[in-house]
C-alpha cells in the first residue's frame, strides 16, 4: 500500500517498508536467496547429468566396439568353417567367398535390407559344411559319381543342417536353412526333401543360383570351366524349373555384375 508523502509501502506482513530498504526486505532477500540456491542446485544437477552422459557415451562406444568385434569374429568363424571343405581340394577357398559376395548382391537386388543381405551372405559361406562328412574319394573323384556315390553326396545337406542347427543364434539358423535347402528346386525335384516354390527359404533360393553359377564358371576335378554364354543359356533354361523365376530374371539382368565378382576372386592352384 502506497502512503502519500512518506513514500512508504505496506509489506505482506502489514509492516511499513521504506523505498530505500526494499531490496533488503525479508521478502526480496528470500527471493534472491531462493534464486541463488536454485541456480546452485541446477548447476550441481547439470554437472551430475553431464558426467552421467559422459559415462553413457563411453559405455555406448564400448558396446559399439564390442559389437563390431563380435561381427568380425563371427565372419572369421563362418568363413573358416566354409573353407574347411575347400581346403580338402586342389583349389583355394575362394568359392565360398565368391558365393558370399554374389549372395549379398542378389539379396540386395531382391529388396532385402543391407543388414539382411550381409547376414545371408555370411551364412552362405557355410552352405557346404556338411561335406565334412563325405569321403575324399567322392569329393575329389575326377569324373561323374555313381548312383550310390551321388546318394551319399546328397547327405551333405542333412549333415550341414544338423551341424549348424545345433549351434544356435540367428546367423547359424539362416546358415542351417541354406545348407539344408540349397539343392532344392523350384519345381520340387531337388533334394533332400523335394520341397518346391516358396516353401524353399528365400536365402536358399538365392544361394542356389549363385552356387551353380560359380561352380560352372570354374574348373573342378570333375569338369572344365564353362564359357559364359553356355552358363547364361543353362540358367535361362532352368528358370521356373531349377531356379526361382524372379531371382533368375534379376540374375540374368545383372549378369555382368556377377561375372565381375567371379573374376575379382580367381582360384589359384595350390603348390
Amino acid at each position: 500500500m502506497l502512503k502519500e508523502g512518506n513514500r512508504t509501502f505496506l509489506g505482506l506482513d502489514g509492516s511499513q517498508i521504506r523505498k530505500a530498504s526494499i531490496c533488503l526486505s525479508p521478502l526480496v532477500g528470500g527471493v534472491f536467496l531462493w534464486i541463488f540456491t536454485l541456480r546452485r542446485k541446477v548447476a550441481s544437477q547439470t554437472e551430475a547429468l553431464t558426467a552421467q552422459l559422459d559415462r553413457s557415451e563411453r559405455a555406448e562406444r564400448e558396446v559399439i566396439r564390442l559389437n563390431s568385434e563380435l561381427r568380425r569374429t563371427q565372419r572369421e568363424i563362418a568363413f573358416t568353417l566354409g573353407e574347411v571343405i575347400e581346403n580338402r581340394s586342389k583349389e583355394t577357398a575362394n568359392h565360398v567367398r565368391r558365393v558370399a559376395a554374389m549372395t549379398e548382391s542378389l539379396a540386395f537386388m531382391r529388396g532385402l535390407t543391407v543388414d539382411e543381405s550381409r547376414r545371408i551372405a555370411l551364412a552362405s559361406s557355410m552352405h557346404d559344411i556338411g561335406k565334412i562328412g563325405i569321403p575324399d574319394r567322392i569329393l575329389s573323384k575326377p569324373g561323374p559319381l555313381s548312383e550310390e556315390e551321388f546318394e551319399l553326396m546328397k547327405e551333405h545337406t542333412v549333415l550341414g543342417y544338423e551341424i549348424l542347427s545345433r549351434t544356435g543364434g540367428p546367423l547359424f539358423g539362416i546358415a542351417a536353412r541354406i545348407a539344408h535347402e540349397h539343392h532344392e528346386r523350384w519345381d520340387g525335384k531337388g533334394y533332400p526333401r523335394g520341397i518346391a516354390g516358396e516353401d524353399i527359404s528365400i536365402e536358399a533360393r538365392i544361394v542356389a543360383i549363385v552356387d551353380v553359377f560359380d561352380a560352372l564358371s570354374h574348373k573342378r576335378v570333375y569338369k572344365e570351366a564353362w564359357p559364359a554364354q553356355r552358363i547364361l543359356d543353362l540358367i535361362s533354361e532352368e528358370r521356373s524349373s531349377h531356379f526361382d523365376p524372379s531371382l533368375t530374371d534379376l540374375f540374368l539382368a545383372n549378369f555382368s555384375v556377377f561375372s565381375e565378382i567371379c573374376e575379382s576372386m580367381p582360384d589359384k592352384t595350390r603348390t
